[in-house]
């Protein structure tokens, strides 16, 4: 009966925790879920007219006044080549930046051969969304940012489109994403991967070298695409500032001449032909992009083909938007406008035509834009409306009476643009939708989900009374959430994604399962008395600084004062303790202490001009800068080979004896790391080794790490020590692992950044030694310390809120072609290597001891510290899915809350994944 006893109570506590395992994976995925809805709901999929342009839909009359459109809508040139050039921003071909870069392009501008125009392009500034608008007329949704790096295929009318089905024969070389947005539109093509960043020369000398035939040999086409890469790999790579821009935008020069040239012979006999150079998105001076800084979203665009040195206007209308390039390419074409397009016509480019054509244009562009702003209630009630019935008016009048008067045309063009531009500006935000249903849906599974995994406590005998009240309560407040809070016109409450709503009812229905055994009263009284007050209340604050678009732009600040304002507290405390106490030893500790303390303030203040982030003080000078500024690569080979060489130390210090063996495969890993920096001409070489490309000493870490894996996954089940645990041996492997894959991937300044880590681990946890590591809320202290120092070491890597700081050049170290899941990993892996690394350090640290923890306890341990982190990380998404909520209306919700979101979103996909590897790491590995 004893025995049986005791084996019924060993099975109970297996279900138990077998159960709260289950449970606790069921709140990560069900976060996740929440999180994806939360994305669906408030990024809107723009809705396009489907319908596509005809000649038909060219207006014949104006005002009940006939007119011949065949005669005032002709086609203006005959053969037309688009020159995309990849990260152009507005001070490379407007500002004298680099000295004699243009030159050709600079006598054109002179001369007023070439017409210049700047672009507003907007957020995000990625490549595919960018083409969308260039080609559509309409803007791109933001959530296409992440199909940049997929294949989305353009089904709404486009300038393409219309060209292919009026007889054109279009050719394409460049960047394949115009492939794949519009497959069947090119008569012949070359693509070029645009993501293999590490390659600038080659990606631009397979587009050049089709040009030659194609002005030469080749008459049948009459559009040409180009778009040149070369720009932007660079900027990525090495910066606006590096010394290889200037021969870049040399280059690109050159071929600008040589196509002039052939325009130049084009048009004298005959054909009249125009060349249009533009960017698709400029270029921070870090060098990324993705943001909405003015070097990002202002862009040149020269048009060339006509005569520019005169104009006729009153007004000077050089500042176009990015949507307005497809209106204004259809018009020099002759083609219908696109049905989605919102853009206008750019009136400097049309400004040699007779006014008749002139104005007919205007009115054609404005009759179907004005096509979308009729389906707006209350549309008569704008500005705009009345400037269009005036302009329409004035424009009827003055082809009866037929008489010219250039002060009467400019009024009419000025009345027409203003029309434009204000019926653009309304539609753009009519087309924002935010499908509140699924957004409510989200938060409150959110909110559940963080309620669920406070509940540390055996689950109560089910109640189905309890189970029926409680999912009535959530479906009830679901729909009230809806019906209340949809105050504005474009708030969506309707669902229609079936799928998507049995996934919610179902995982309310969990949730009520749930809530229905959660003792509420053993909650309240349990929990939260476990909680430190200070970083709580750090907590809250930082909730509450994501209210201010500024804080988030300045987000580093805040997580620097938080650690800063842990070190002087942790010196105070000691500085007491050595006044407080009269044994040597507890003084000599606290003095040590200090001392660390003070060292750790000293490295922060270093590595936080490391690499300057942010918005407002991103272009202040720093160390990178100063490295990269140097003509020489010694300054970052002595921090490189000082950032491996540490690595090195601190392996040889945490290797077990019985593991030096284990060292001369790190050796060969930190030498690969080195030789791939060498390889990409950014680190001088060691003497003894061989330059290569670079693919040898990818091929070799690869093998090498894998090794090192096999040796110690070997050494651990035949050589276990006594004094570690499984799971401490495997989590100290896939640490080392992560820290090995993480410097190849950072830029070599940045990999000292590891080691300096590292080092601040050791020394927050030797200053902790004495300490009663078995009170729960020392705990959550030092997970929510280490949670800090995650964030801390994440922005001193340059990382922000911006997309433009995200390292694209990362996802492509030693690949040879782009693999999607590869790159995306890469990117993943870099950008947050510092979080997870200090998540891994805590969960080795503390499992570390097994005389003092036995292996169940330390298996407790691990859960204990992933359900603080998944609180910390739920607690983030819950507050900022509500502020976003009510800011969707901000004025800067696209620019700086939405890219936020993006961050938040993929930041909490990467660490649920990490915590439910650890997780079932902690349920596998059993004794």
């Amino acid at each position: 009966m004893k025995y049986h006893k005791a084996g019924k109570n060993y099975v109970n506590n297996i279900f138990h925790h077998n159960c709260e395992i289950i449970i606790f994976m069921y709140v990560l995925i069900t976060t996740l879920f929440a999180v994806f809805l939360f994305l669906y709901g408030f990024f809107p999929m723009m809705q396009y007219d489907n319908s596509i342009s005809t000649r038909n839909d060219i207006p014949t009359s104006i005002n009940h006044t006939k007119v011949n459109k065949d005669l005032l809508y002709k086609p203006l040139v005959q053969k037309m080549i688009i020159m995309v050039i990849d990260a152009l921003r507005w001070d490379f071909v407007n500002n004298s930046y680099i000295t004699g870069s243009m030159p050709i392009t600079s006598s054109l501008l002179r001369n007023k051969s070439a017409c210049l125009l700047q672009v507003k392009v907007n957020a995000p500034t990625v490549t595919m969304p960018r083409i969308k608008a260039m080609t559509t007329g309409a803007v791109s949704s933001f959530i296409d940012v992440a199909f940049n790096f997929g294949k989305a295929v353009v089904s709404s009318d486009n300038i393409l489109l219309q060209a292919k089905n009026h007889g054109h024969k279009l050719i394409f070389y460049g960047d394949d994403t115009w492939l794949k947005l519009y497959p069947n539109i090119f008569s012949r093509y070359e693509g070029t991967t645009s993501f293999f960043v590490s390659d600038y020369t080659e990606v631009d000398n397979n587009v050049t070298r089709h040009i030659s035939d194609e002005l030469n040999k080749n008459t049948d086409w009459s559009i040409m695409i180009l778009h040149y890469l070369g720009l932007d790999h660079i900027g990525h790579l090495y910066g606006p500032q590096s010394s290889l821009v200037k021969p870049k935008l040399q280059e690109m020069d050159r071929i600008i001449g040589q196509i002039i040239e052939k325009i130049n012979q084009w048009n004298e006999k005959g054909v009249s032909s125009m060349l249009i150079v533009c960017g698709d998105h400029g270029m921070k001076d870090s060098g990324g992009h993705g943001g909405s800084t003015p070097e990002e979203t202002l862009v040149p665009l020269i048009a060339y083909g006509t005569d520019y040195s005169s104009s006729n206007l009153a007004a000077n209308h050089d500042k176009i938007e990015q949507i307005d390039i497809a209106a204004t390419i259809a018009m020099m074409l002759g083609l219908p406008l696109p049905s989605s397009n919102l853009g206008s016509v750019s009136i400097d480019i049309i400004n040699t035509l007779p006014f008749q054509s002139k104005l007919f244009m205007l009115h054609y562009n404005a009759v179907q834009v004005f096509k979308h702003f009729e389906k707006l209630p209350d549309y008569e009630s704008f500005r705009c409306y009345f400037n269009y019935i005036s302009a329409i008016k004035l424009h009827s009048e003055e082809l009866k009476t037929n008489i010219t008067s250039p002060g009467k045309i400019s009024h009419i063009v000025d009345l027409y643009y203003n029309a434009l531009k204000g019926v653009k500006n309304i539609l753009v935000q009519s087309m924002i939708h935010y499908n509140l249903a699924f957004m409510n849906a989200a938060i409150l599974l959110m909110l559940q989900a963080l309620l669920i995994i406070l509940n540390s406590n055996p689950l109560e005998p089910f109640s189905f009374y309890k189970f029926f009240n409680w999912w009535i309560a959530t479906v009830t407040f679901w729909f009230l959430m809806n019906y209340l809070l949809c105050s504005e016109s474009n708030d969506i409450i309707e669902v229609t994604n079936m799928s998507l709503i049995i996934l919610v009812m179902t995982c309310f229905t969990l949730n009520s399962y749930l809530f229905a055994r959660i003792a509420w009263k053993e909650l309240f009284k349990y929990n939260f008395k476990k909680w430190s007050t200070l970083y709580s209340i750090l907590l809250i604050v930082y909730g509450l600084s994501l209210t201010s678009s500024s804080f988030i732009e300045e987000e580093h600040q805040t997580w620097y004062f938080f650690w800063i304002t842990f070190l002087l507290l942790k010196v105070t405390n000691y500085i007491t303790e050595y006044h407080s106490s009269y044994l040597r030893k507890l003084n000599s500790n606290s003095i040590r202490n200090i001392m660390k303390m003070i060292f750790m303030m000293i490295v922060h203040r270093v590595l936080r001009k490391l690499n300057s982030t942010g918005n407002k003080y991103a272009n202040l000078p720093d160390i990178r800068g100063w490295i990269e500024s140097e003509e020489s690569s010694t300054a970052i080979s002595v921090i490189l080979l000082f950032a491996l060489g540490l690595l090195f130390l601190i392996a040889s210090f945490i290797e077990k004896e019985d593991n030096k063996s284990l060292l001369i495969f790190h050796l060969i890993v930190i030498v690969c790391i080195y030789q791939r920096h060498v390889g990409e001409n950014t680190v001088m070489e060691i003497p003894f080794l061989p330059k290569t490309k670079s693919i040898q000493e990818v091929q070799i870490f690869w093998n090498a790490l894998a090794l090192l894996t096999i040796y110690s996954l070997w050494k651990m089940i035949y050589e276990r020590s006594n004094t570690q645990t499984y799971l401490h041996s495997f989590l100290l492997l896939v640490t080392k692992i992560w820290i090995f894959i993480s410097a190849f991937l950072h830029r070599p300044y940045n990999v000292i950044l590891i080691p300096m880590q590292l080092i601040v681990h050791l020394m927050i946890f030797s200053s902790f030694q004495n300490k009663n590591n078995e009170n729960n809320g020392n705990k959550i202290n030092h997970t929510f310390i280490h949670f800090c120092l995650g964030n801390v070491f994440y922005f001193y890597q340059g990382n922000s809120n911006s997309l433009a700081t995200v390292d694209i050049s990362a996802g492509y170290v030693g690949l040879n072609s782009y693999n999607f899941y590869l790159v995306t990993l890469f990117l993943c892996i870099n950008t947050f290597a510092a979080p997870i690394l200090s998540y891994l350090m805590l969960l080795c640290h503390e499992t570390s001891n097994r005389e003092k923890y036995s292996e169940s306890k330390s298996k407790s341990k691990i859960h204990s510290i992933n359900q603080i982190y998944t609180i910390f990380i739920i607690f983030i998404i819950i507050t900022y899915t509500i502020i976003i909520s009510f800011q969707r209306y901000h004025l800067f919700v696209w620019t700086v809350f939405s890219p936020k979101l993006l961050y938040v979103a993929v930041h909490s996909a990467v660490f649920f994944s990490i915590i439910i590897l650890t997780q079932l790491l902690d349920g596998l590995l059993k004794k």
